[in-house]
């Protein structure tokens, strides 16, 4: 690590490295303008280091072994010159980095030797960081083997590292490792040296491996008073973002200058026009970013499937008028069970259709899905098959689940889809103001995939648009209830979507055809329930 590192920074050209310096580029800022990567912004004397070898080349000295075992090493020598051999090298860091603007150092220097500003404000950065984060995780008391770490950083610091790097162009564009280079492709971005900074020591802190895929996520969000936004870029317009709600934690998040805007202006605007508008190199600031740590989890999805019993519970709680209709809800009933476990914010529930209040969901079970918002308790299959054995079990049996597991971002659309393009199998018990021959019977069911429009029912009209919906009817089947003349069963299977108790009773010939003009009779539904819903999800 230490000889790569030492490698690195003794290829650099001395002249921009020292010009840099003396301007009041931080040394981290420095290996990023020069396209350098990797771990070594992990190495705490990594400033130090970048000095020494830019002293020593100044000089033309060779750099004997003595003095490479000196590097990163502390002694007392004051800061406003680094001397050797009568070479002087200017690195006045009383003032956060021009470039990064104190990101790289975290606090604006007070401290005037070169090795306490290197080293103990560059431990500083790591351990505030690493402090912060850590106590973010445990405030929480999240659960995690992996984590990712996503970084922000304020507008302001793009336009300054454009400014540094046009300096740089202007000044030494003749030096080979500056020629021919567009900042875009050439300097590492805050976010990517960060990462090489904190993530290593972060795994070995927190026990947990780095992983962009994670669903655990440590935001660090660099804010600084600065702004870009009053900046007249020619034919861009840097507006700002309003503030929104963050769905985590409920916090109002203030307007912020629109980045991918930024991004793209700097990247369009040309050198004179840039120079019109900011000044290169960036003027000094007294006042550097601070760091806001924040954490949480993407969403936790569970699906599976659920019966209903009752012909008094609603999928979801109804209230009218701040009364409550039923005697509760699936969702209540499943979600009072289900998201104890996981210590999380809040959750959704979503199902693949809904059945009215009165209808019993039998077979199979609707397919169904909990999205947990920020959980911070993980949770395994064992654990998941003991949650649904605890809403099975509760004593008064209204609801029951089934297939409960952990299921992946897929399922939703999955689920969504199926809400209109898959089969469905109800029961019914109508009434027929007649009764109906064998023949009449046969000739009922001997219609195939009869294809029927629906008006949106008079119901459900304050809630849905005035639509004609075609919907087709895959098969039906009538069955006489014993001993009675007028009573029947009425089985039959539909397309997702269809309006049941409409296509019996035809709402006033909204619905055509339906059951009671196909038999040419008054029809009425006195009970329904769905019996089968053909999707195949959550691995089945």
């Amino acid at each position: 690590m230490e000889s790569t590192m030492y490698g690195a920074i003794q290829a650099l050209p001395s002249e921009p490295v020292s010009d840099l310096l003396s301007i009041g580029v931080c040394p981290f800022c420095i290996l990023r303008f020069f396209g350098i990567r990797d771990v070594v912004y992990s190495y705490p004397f990594l400033p130090s280091t970048l000095v020494e070898c830019t002293t020593i080349n100044l000089s033309k000295e060779p750099c004997n072994k003595k003095e490479q075992e000196s590097f990163g090493h502390s002694n007392e020598q004051a800061l406003d010159g680094r001397t050797c051999n009568n070479v002087s090298v200017n690195f006045d860091m009383s003032n956060p980095c021009i470039a990064c603007l104190g990101i790289f150092q975290l606090e604006p220097g007070i401290d005037r030797q070169l090795d306490r500003i290197c080293h103990e404000r560059r431990e500083r950065m790591a351990v505030t960081s690493k402090e912060k984060i850590i106590e973010s995780v445990k405030k929480e008391g999240y659960q995690f083997d992996t984590f990712t770490v996503e970084i922000s950083i304020p507008g302001i610091v793009m336009v300054r590292e454009r400014a540094v790097w046009q300096h740089l162009q202007e000044k030494h564009g003749s030096q080979s490792r500056l020629q021919g280079k567009h900042l875009s492709e050439h300097v590492v971005s805050s976010k990517e040296a960060l990462k090489g900074a904190l993530i290593k020591s972060l795994e070995e802190s927190l026990q947990a491996v780095h992983d962009s895929g994670s669903t655990f996520k440590i935001a660090l969000r660099y804010k600084h008073p600065e702004t870009v936004c009053e900046l007249g870029f020619p034919g861009c317009s840097l507006k700002r973002k309003r503030g929104v709600m963050n769905e985590v934690n409920g916090d109002f998040t203030e307007p912020v200058e629109s980045l991918v805007a930024i991004q793209r202006c700097l990247a369009s605007i040309s050198a004179k026009d840039f120079a019109s508008i900011y000044p290169y190199p960036p003027p000094k600031c007294a006042v550097a970013c601070n760091l806001d740590v924040s954490c949480y989890r993407t969403a936790t999805l569970i699906g599976g499937r659920y019966l209903k019993f009752s012909r008094n519970i609603s999928q979801s709680p109804w209230m009218i008028e701040e009364e409550r209709k039923g005697d509760g809800s699936v969702q209540e009933i499943i979600a009072d069970v289900v998201f104890p476990h996981f210590k999380a914010d809040s959750y959704k529930f979503h199902a693949s259709g809904r059945e009215d209040i009165d209808v019993r969901m039998l077979g199979g079970g609707r397919p169904f899905m909990m999205e947990i918002v920020n959980a911070r308790v993980l949770v395994s299959p064992d654990d998941i098959q003991k949650i649904e054995d605890s809403v099975n079990s509760l004593k008064e049996g209204w609801v029951k689940v089934r297939n409960l597991q952990l299921v992946g971002a897929d399922a939703r659309s999955s689920m969504l889809e199926g809400e209109t393009e898959k089969q469905k199998q109800y029961t019914a018990v109508i009434w027929l103001s007649r009764c109906i021959s064998n023949d009449e019977i046969n000739d009922f069911m001997a219609l195939k995939d009869l294809q029927i429009q629906q008006k949106t029912p008079v119901r459900v009209l304050h809630r849905r648009s005035p639509l004609v919906r075609p919907r087709m009817i895959h098969w039906l089947k009538l069955d006489r209830i014993e001993g009675t003349e007028h009573y029947y069963l009425l089985h039959l299977c539909s397309q997702a979507g269809t309006y049941i108790k409409e296509f019996v009773h035809g709402d006033l010939g909204r619905t055509y055809p339906n059951v009671g003009s196909l038999l040419k009779c008054e029809a009425e539904i006195l009970q329904l329930d769905v019996t089968d819903i053909a999707m195949d999800l959550f691995n089945e």
